[in-house]
């Protein structure tokens, strides 16, 4: 049996293969989910944001090209989340305190995920946005500047803060999520 290629499959899917799309989110969903947690930090928001960035990408899935489907899943969810944060009335907990976790639905997920979680919690949206991108969507930093609409020295920054404030914290890795070096170029 061949292995297509997302971008195969992405034509497919443009061409109206259901078979193709059901591939394509066999191959995406538990990371952009993991993504969608990471941002949110609850199960029942990340299952909504997953499902709406799959329901923004599919309207737009003729614009899908070059291997960006995951930046697209990611870009749409991070509008998602934005949005969402928005009409959220802020909570009344201090920001130096986060809001109790609750363990995500996903066995598999749940042991290494969870201390990854709280800890992401405690970053400044900005720094955790990036993080997130990167060690859970495994963006590359261009890819990371094109989602956040910042540049990639910018997003370097950001990405050298959070793994520094991450680093304080002792968390069992994944080998798929294992810790990148994020090296500032003259910087650090």
């Amino acid at each position: 049996m061949t292995v297509l290629s997302d971008d195969s499959l992405i034509e497919r899917y443009q061409h109206g293969d259901y078979g193709a799309f059901c591939e394509l989110f066999t191959r995406h969903a538990q990371r952009l989910y993991r993504v969608c947690l990471g941002l949110c930090s609850d199960d029942a928001q990340a299952v909504e944001l997953s499902a709406q960035a799959w329901q923004a990408v599919h309207r737009q899935r003729q614009q899908l090209s070059d291997g960006r489907l995951q930046q697209a899943l990611c870009e749409r969810a991070l509008h998602f989340f934005r949005a969402h944060s928005r009409q959220q009335p802020h909570s009344a907990q201090p920001a130096s305190q986060p809001p109790p976790s609750s363990p995500p639905k996903d066995p598999a997920a749940a042991p290494a995920l969870v201390p990854l979680l709280d800890t992401l919690r405690g970053l400044p949206e900005s720094y955790r946005e990036a993080v997130v991108l990167h060690r859970l969507a495994q963006l590359s930093v261009s890819q990371i500047a094109a989602v956040l609409g910042a540049t990639q020295q910018a997003v370097l920054q950001r990405l050298a803060q959070g793994y520094a404030q991450l680093a304080t914290v002792q968390i069992e890795q994944e080998p798929s999520v294992a810790p990148q070096t994020v090296a500032l170029p003259g910087a650090l």
